[in-house]
């Protein structure tokens, strides 16, 4: 079995997204577990989100509409269609962070 990690730098964008697909298909023939975080600077994005939540910054969803945006421009450069699951899946993931945002924060997150 091979296991694969992929994150930062080699997901910034829909060029190196390929590159991870290339590099996966010369493995068709393996037991592969691929493993993929934040993509680009997504998890300083996402912190700067968490941040602005706990100050309970009005801004906070203008920075979570800047990580939707990032992760949009992937989806449309990769082609992916407007009603591709995909995009639904990312969207629904987007909508239930918005909701916790519209919540007071309940707890430290240190």
């Amino acid at each position: 079995m091979k296991v694969f990690k992929f994150g930062g730098a080699s997901v910034k964008d829909s060029e190196s997204v390929r590159n991870v697909a290339a590099i996966l298909s010369s493995f068709k023939k393996d037991q592969v577990v691929v493993v993929v975080s934040a993509m680009g600077k997504t998890t300083n994005a996402l912190e700067n989100v968490v941040n602005a939540y706990m100050k309970n910054d009005p801004g906070r969803h203008e920075a979570l509409d800047g990580v939707k945006m990032f992760h949009d421009k992937i989806l449309n450069d990769l082609g992916f269609p407007a009603d591709h699951p995909v995009r639904h899946h990312v969207n629904n993931c987007f909508v239930e962070i918005e909701w916790i945002l519209e919540e007071p924060p309940a707890r430290d997150y240190n």
